[in-house]
């Protein structure tokens, strides 16, 4: 199994910690350094679609301060070796090329400033959970037992992160992503230690603790079904915006429209947790009492959708077509059928595009 979930039979008090934003959430997600760092700070396609499930599902990501503090040096790390590594590159481009345009890379205190925004989780909506005395001394006592996590390469912020989820266990449930083996067990590998399970389900007091080995096995978890739109939406939505053009090839063909047809909806993770980009395939009847035979509307394209606000936006249409079969069999355009109508335009920060994760 890739997860386990740790159920205890009670419940018990929300906890408090100081100097921080509320947790409202029922359930928290909390990844270990390695995960966090493997993400690039969750920039990743996994990233982009995990922002949508923890919007959908209303779990928050929460960023213990341990964590915090390694994933901005390791940040930081990555991106000065990006960095020197296109350097590099461009001394080898200028030499091949007897000469290039310089290129001035970002200072340390951008690298910095970037790194602490990520490394927070920022862009998730996560909450900074800063430690008490409490949990540094209980971290400190546990490295120096070798108590699992600490009991392999003898690190103590592996203990502080583990120790914050025992803490977050008695008001919340938790959802616990750890790639790192010094949470396994060695027997079942990909599950938690059991020294690990059973501190949890004692500090659970009615709370559940969720094991992940890794993204893939969360994302499976995490899933949440996002129900297709409605049909009579998106027609009322592309008609409208294409209010012009489908005015024209009404008055070029005699027939209206029907909204009765048929709809291929994509739905894809973007930018924005919010927001999920919806590729469309439509097709249409489009009749009059003149012809026999209905005419055939095609639109393809692509929108916006504010999950929140249960609004289409921003269509960019690649091609309309209506076409007409006559008697004979041969069929023939509108005149008024266009290809590429529209540009892009946003409400919001320009899309990501490349590989963008699907929201099923």
């Amino acid at each position: 199994m890739m997860s386990e979930e740790v159920r205890p039979a009670t419940a018990g008090p929300s906890v408090s910690f100081t100097d921080r934003r509320t947790i409202e959430a029922q359930e928290v997600l909390v990844f270990d350094s390695s995960t966090f760092i493997r993400e690039i700070g969750l920039m990743s396609t996994k990233g982009s679609a995990l922002k949508h499930y923890l919007y959908c599902r209303g779990t928050q990501l929460v960023v213990p301060q341990a964590g915090a503090e390694e994933y901005e040096r390791n940040l930081a790390k990555v991106a000065i070796g990006k960095i020197h590594q296109i350097q590099k590159e461009l001394r080898w481009l200028a030499q091949f090329c007897d000469g290039i345009a310089g290129w001035s890379a970002p200072g340390d205190d951008v690298i910095k400033s970037r790194a602490k925004t990520l490394a927070r989780g920022d862009s998730h909506g996560a909450i900074f959970l800063p430690e008490t005395d409490n949990i540094r001394a209980r971290a400190r006592n546990r490295n120096s037992a070798e108590r699992p996590p600490g009991h392999l390469k003898g690190g103590i912020g592996d203990c502080r992160i583990w120790e914050q989820c025992l803490e977050l266990l008695s008001g919340h449930n938790v959802v616990f992503v750890a790639e790192d083996k010094d949470f396994r067990s060695r027997q079942e590998g990909k599950s938690l230690h059991p020294q690990l399970r059973a501190e949890a389900e004692e500090a659970g007091a009615g709370r559940s603790l969720t094991f992940h080995s890794d993204m893939e096995s969360l994302l499976r978890e995490l899933k949440s079904e996002i129900p297709p739109i409605p049909d009579d939406a998106i027609f009322e939505f592309i008609y409208d915006v294409n209010s012009g053009t489908i005015q024209e090839l009404q008055s070029n063909s005699g027939c209206r429209p029907t909204s009765t047809g048929t709809i291929k909806q994509t739905r894809l993770a973007t930018e924005a947790c919010e927001i999920i980009e919806v590729r469309l395939e439509v097709e249409d009847r489009w009749k009059s009492p003149e012809r026999a035979t209905p005419l055939c509307f095609k639109l393809s394209g692509s929108c916006r959708y504010h999950l929140g606000e249960k609004r289409l936006a921003d269509l960019r249409t690649d091609g309309v077509h209506l076409t007409m079969t006559e008697p004979d069999g041969s069929v023939h355009a509108v005149k008024g059928s266009r290809v590429n109508l529209q540009g892009h335009c946003y409400i919001g920060p320009e899309p990501i595009h490349p590989e963008l994760g699907t929201v099923e």
